[in-house]
C-alpha cells in the first residue's frame, strides 16, 4: 500500500491510539450469557481479546497493547468531532489476513479497542456521545496529504444486531478511494456497549472481491470478541 495513501486513509478513518495501532500493523469464544455480565477489569479485558486460535481461519493476531491513558475517538476522522472516552482504561489488538508481518493492500485488517469504565453509567454516556457524533458525520469526506486525495463515502449507518440485543451496537460501512489508485477499500466500524465496557471494532478490507465473505468475517470477529467478554467470570 502506498505510504502517502495509507497516511491519508488513516487520517480519515481513525483517531487517537487506534490510528497508531493501525499504522503499526503495517510495519470460538464461549457462548454469551443472557442473564448477567461481569464487571470487567482492564486486565480481564486484555486477556479477553481473542487470540489467533479463536478467530476465523486465515485471520491472525498481530499484537495486543494496553493504553495508559483514555482514548480520544474521532468518529468522523476529525478533531472537531472528537469524543474523549473520559475515565476509561483501554486495551486494543490488531488482526489481519496477511500471511506475513507485512500487510498489503489485498489483506483485511481489524483493530479491536476495548474501553473499560468504572461504572456502566459512564460507559453508556460515552457510547451515546459516540453514536450521536457518528450519525452526524458527512456522507462524503475528503482529505489531502502529500498530494494524495482520499475520499470516504459512507454507505451504511445503522444499529448493529450481531449479538441479538445483548450488546447495544451501532455499525457504519464506508468506501474509501484515493486519487493515486483505481482500487479502493471498504471500511467497517462498530461500537458496542454492555455493562462497563465499550468495544470498537474496525475493519479495513479491499473494495474489490467477495463483499459477502468480508462481511461474514467482520461479523465472526465481532461475535468472537463480545462472546469472550461475556464469558468472563
Amino acid at each position: 500500500m502506498n505510504s502517502n495513501r495509507h497516511r491519508t486513509m488513516t487520517r480519515l478513518l481513525t483517531g487517537g491510539a487506534t490510528a497508531g495501532l493501525l499504522i503499526a500493523a503495517t510495519a470460538t469464544g464461549a457462548q454469551a450469557s443472557t442473564t448477567s455480565f461481569a464487571h470487567v477489569t482492564t486486565a480481564s479485558a486484555l486477556a479477553a481479546l481473542p487470540g489467533t486460535a479463536g478467530l476465523p481461519a486465515g485471520v491472525k493476531l498481530i499484537g495486543k497493547v494496553e493504553v495508559t491513558k483514555a482514548l480520544i475517538d474521532e468518529p468522523c476522522g476529525s478533531k472537531v468531532d472528537a469524543v474523549p472516552l473520559t475515565g476509561s482504561a483501554d486495551v486494543a489488538a490488531i488482526y489481519s489476513t496477511a500471511k506475513s508481518t507485512k500487510v498489503s493492500a489485498t489483506d483485511s485488517v481489524w483493530t479491536i479497542s476495548e474501553a473499560v469504565f468504572a461504572t456502566p453509567a459512564a460507559a453508556k454516556a460515552d457510547t451515546i456521545a459516540l453514536v450521536t457524533a457518528q450519525t452526524k458525520c458527512p456522507r462524503v469526506q475528503t482529505a489531502t496529504s502529500n498530494g494524495v486525495t482520499a475520499t470516504l463515502t459512507r454507505t451504511v449507518s445503522a444499529p448493529d444486531t450481531s449479538e441479538k440485543g445483548l450488546w447495544k451496537g451501532y455499525r457504519t460501512v464506508a468506501h474509501l478511494t484515493a486519487s493515486t489508485s483505481a482500487k479502493g477499500d471498504r471500511v467497517f466500524g462498530t461500537y458496542f456497549e454492555r455493562g462497563n465496557v465499550v468495544v470498537k471494532v474496525e475493519e479495513l478490507a479491499p473494495l474489490a472481491g467477495d463483499n459477502a465473505q468480508q462481511d461474514q468475517l467482520r461479523k465472526a470477529v465481532v461475535v468472537t470478541t463480545l462472546a469472550k467478554l461475556d464469558a468472563l467470570p
